[in-house]
């Protein structure tokens, strides 16, 4: 079975997984998982890994990631988003787009942010969502989180629009809740779009239903596992070395870039095709690099 990385259009109100079934349908006895969960109200990209593609998913976990939001200024949730409980309202006289910018301000390069009470993070186990549904009162700790943008696309009050490129472990919905905060007068997010994962774009997703359409072709849609890891140097491998990297032997390479900087690598076969995620090994005053096999193809 043919294994590779489909770059879906997720529609509001399916959850991740309910993607990840659908394709499984679509591609019976194939093994399917995703990368970057979105929640039910998001929308956008989301990235399918279909059988040797799911070994992909602890390198997809550092790739930036861009959005298009919409807020609603005057209102917080206990969920930060639409689909929760209203729990305070507040007049919204005097916000103007210059506050809002300058607000914005706050947001930029790396903040600690808290996540939301009613997210996936799991506390002694527990999704935190659980433990909200519960009643339970906990006390989350601020994470830091790098924004490298957040700029301001349009304002009609009580709607305010921004687009941002953040790194991993960033919540739209609890920037949306601190905006709100830092205007004094609260927010909660209504629309979410993932525009961007990693080198993946919304221009390249292909929905749920043209996939249904392909007619028994969805494999066509697959991009290869190489192409997932476009940020990872690379080096090519020969008929032999790629025998025996698959064979588990780590290759000694004496003959690629020396100037290579220690970390993540993928090795390539003669077609291009991934063999292995490795690690690039520096020894000082060797004319040569070692890798250390991290995940074999």
């Amino acid at each position: 079975m043919k294994s590779g990385l489909i770059v879906l259009s997720k529609p509001k109100g399916l959850t991740s997984h309910d993607c990840v079934e659908e394709i499984r349908k679509l591609l019976p006895g194939s093994k399917v998982g995703h990368g970057g969960t979105l929640d039910p109200l998001a929308e956008g990209v989301l990235p399918i890994l279909v059988n040797e593609a799911t070994k992909l998913t602890p390198f997809l976990a550092d790739v930036d990631k861009e959005y298009v939001t919409t807020l609603i200024l005057g209102v917080e949730t206990d969920t930060d988003d639409a689909q929760g409980k209203i729990t305070q309202e507040a007049s919204i006289e005097g916000i103007d787009r210059d506050k809002i910018e300058e607000a914005l301000k706050q947001f930029r390069g790396e903040i600690e942010q808290v996540p939301p009470l009613y997210s996936a993070i799991k506390l002694h186990g527990t999704p935190l969502y659980k433990r909200a549904r519960r009643g339970e009162k906990i006390e989350l700790k601020p994470r830091k989180v790098h924004i490298s943008r957040c700029d301001l696309i349009s304002v009609e009050l009580p709607h305010v629009t921004l687009f941002i490129h953040c790194s991993r472990g960033t919540y739209i919905r609890a920037l949306a809740r601190d905006l709100g905060r830092a205007l004094q007068c609260g927010a909660h997010l209504e629309r979410l779009e993932r525009t961007q994962f990693g080198p993946f774009t919304v221009g390249q997703a292909v929905t749920l239903e043209e996939l249904r359409k392909s007619r028994g072709e969805v494999e066509k849609q697959m991009i290869p596992l190489a192409d997932a890891l476009s940020a990872f140097p690379s080096i090519q491998l020969s008929q032999e070395q790629t025998s025996a990297v698959r064979r588990g032997k780590t290759p000694l390479l004496k003959a690629f870039d020396l100037s290579l900087k220690p970390g993540k690598v993928k090795l390539l076969g003669p077609q291009g095709e991934l063999v292995a995620v490795a690690e690039a090994l520096h020894f000082e005053n060797v004319q040569s690099r070692m890798v250390r096999l991290i995940r074999v193809f």
